[in-house]
């Protein structure tokens, strides 16, 4: 690994560099060029500089400023299409509102848990906290240093990881700056889903008949054919609102969970069966899907595989897991039918009995599947990068795929098998992916950071600690302790979400707080986050009388220079008179001088 140092410059508008540092970037020949960070580029003049070694480089403060580039971070350099470029930049866009980073500040501390292995700078915002004048963002950005994240005004990001909710409106505008360097662009719903993959025939088979549910007829006809079916909302997800409908002679038995309890309906009637439908169905929000028996031992079981994109753009399987529903339950959702987890050869051998080798041929065959569907999918419109995909196995040992989740996929279902690390290494590949779309490699091991900066920083007065609400109130005890034992002089308080230290007097006590946090941290083993919030400016306070006389005085001033230009306009026109006096025959002179008289008054 190599790592080169920037030394910040008071010379403005430069960068210098030695010459062998130069040919390995393919930047010998440059001498006006463009420097960038995120979207923001800057003008920059290159100049070799033989006194500087191969591991130096010198950039100019101004600069580095105008770029708004954080000196924290490690990052890689390069050169393309005569660009220097400093990057990676990633962003991690959490929702709409600015709220909605306080609530989910938690989730940015997962993407940064193997920050060595991606360098660059990290930001977590909203789609409130961009400028779309400026092309600015006042984000958090990851401090690998401190490992606390630091409010800063940046520059738009090189790539976008989306994990919340967003408009269309929003996402459009985000697409238009970024294209396929923006992802998962939007949520595609059961229904749509189905309609894009059932165009492919090596992929047609394993989906099973569905309808879309439009009126009571379609719900009518669609039972009347298969006489056991499944409605599900097209946007739900974890088994919410889905519903089993059997016909059985002439009643309608509807089947669901609700509150952790399995809950069934008879319908006696066509009309009691419309009252559910108008009750519970909302028109063209359902879809209407062909039950498989998928059932072993009254028990749903389904095979969770987990696609993300890696580094380079291809897809891979970071998770492959099988879900078995509770005792009864319509669904196989672990949360929502008191299920379990566990492996899928430990499943197909306990619970389908199958033998070695069909064991392995199975779970090959499971993942062939899935990578076949995932590169379907790509054909049908903006790529993803991540997916999870819902298959199973029925009664007859064929294979077929319930569901693609492209929302939010759950990460988090091999912590229950024990696999924590497995976890982060999810979010880990999904950041390199990132990494990959800002235009950096996974190989790339030259690195450059920066040297303390000319310009003294201000001290953020303020850091909030971002808890789960159990351990918000023993943490709060242990703080107050440390702060009296340290005979610091500091504000401590909560809110719904957070702890609060505010009014540090100095660095060092900033530094002691940080280093006390980080060590509790590993002590209660829970995803802690801290933020550096910068000082708020204070507001002025407005006086309704100063105001008032303030306006007054300035009336008086208007009227006072509309006196003199007046009276400047009456001595011009005197002179003008006086001339035409001179210069007009006797015929004239009698009015002119009655006009003098007159403003002579």
């Amino acid at each position: 690994m190599n790592i080169t140092t920037i030394k910040p410059m008071k010379t403005k508008g430069q960068i210098r560099m030695n010459e062998k540092f130069a040919q390995d970037y393919d930047a010998l020949y440059l001498k006006g060029s463009m420097i960038k960070f995120g979207l923001r580029s800057v003008e920059v003049d290159v100049f070799l500089n033989e006194e500087l070694d191969e591991h130096t480089i010198e950039l100019s403060q101004d600069i580095m400023e105008e770029l708004m580039l954080p000196d924290f971070a490690s990052y890689n350099i390069k050169v393309e299409n005569k660009e220097i470029i400093i990057g990676p930049f990633i962003g991690i866009l959490l929702g709409t509102k600015k709220h909605a980073l306080n609530r989910r500040r938690r989730t940015l501390s997962s993407y940064v848990k193997y920050y060595e292995k991606t360098k660059g700078a990290i930001v977590g915002f909203t789609m409130n906290d961009l400028d779309r004048d400026s092309l600015t963002v006042n984000g958090i950005i990851y401090n690998p240093k401190t490992k606390v994240w630091e409010r800063h005004k940046l520059p738009y990001p090189s790539s976008v990881l989306k994990r919340g909710f967003v408009s269309k409106e929003n996402r459009q505008y985000m697409y238009s700056i970024y294209g396929n360097k923006y992802f998962n662009y939007k949520p595609i719903d059961k229904w749509e889903m189905h309609d894009r993959l059932s165009q492919f025939e090596e992929v047609a088979p394993y989906l099973p008949d569905a309808d879309l549910y439009k009126d009571l007829e379609s719900l009518l006809a669609f039972i009347k054919k298969y006489q056991d079916i499944y409605v599900k909302p097209i946007g739900g997800n974890q088994g919410k609102g889905i519903y089993n409908i059997l016909k059985n002679n002439d009643q309608i038995l509807i089947m669901t969970r609700e509150d952790g309890e399995n809950i069934k309906i008879v319908c006696e009637s066509d009309e009691e069966l419309k009252k559910f439908a108008e009750e519970n169905l909302r028109l063209g929000n359902y879809i209407m899907q062909k039950t498989l028996d998928l059932t072993i031992n009254n028990r749903i079981i389904d095979f969770r595989i987990g696609l993300d994109r890696d580094n380079k753009g291809s897809w891979k399987h970071n998770m492959f897991i099988t879900r078995v529903g509770g005792d009864e339950s319509i669904v196989s959702n672990a949360a929502t039918s008191g299920g379990y987890v566990q492996m899928p050869d430990e499943a197909l051998k306990e619970l389908y009995q199958l033998s070695g080798e069909e064991v392995e041929s199975y779970q090959t065959k499971l993942l062939e599947i899935a990578y076949a569907i995932g590169e379907k999918l790509d054909l049908t419109g903006i790529p993803l990068g991540k997916i999870a995909l819902d298959l199973c196995i029925d009664q007859h040992f064929n294979i077929y795929l319930i569901e693609v989740n492209n929302r939010l996929p759950d990460d988090n279902l091999m912590r229950t098998l024990g696999n924590k690390e497995k976890f982060f290494e999810i979010k880990q590949e999904n950041i390199m992916y990132a990494k990959g779309l800002a235009g950096f490699s996974q190989e790339d091991e030259n690195f450059i950071q920066i040297e303390k900066p000319i310009v003294n920083k201000q001290l953020n007065k303020r850091i909030r600690i971002r808890l789960g609400k159990k351990r918000r109130s023993s943490f709060m005890k242990t703080m107050k302790q440390y702060i009296q034992e340290a005979n610091l002089n500091v504000t401590l308080r909560t809110t719904k979400y957070d702890l609060i230290v505010s009014n540090i007097k100095s660095l060092k006590d900033k530094e002691n707080i940080l280093n006390y946090i980080s060590k509790e941290t590993k002590k209660i083993n829970t995803a802690l986050l801290v933020e550096d919030v910068p000082p708020r400016k204070p507001k002025k306070r407005e006086n309704k009388a100063v105001l008032k006389k303030e306006e007054a005085i300035e009336k008086i001033k208007t009227k006072e220079k509309e006196i003199l230009q007046l009276k400047k306009e009456n001595e011009e026109l005197k002179d003008r008179i006086k001339e035409l006096e001179k210069n007009t025959s006797l015929k004239l002179r009698s009015p002119l001088r009655k006009i003098s008289n007159l403003l002579k008054r």
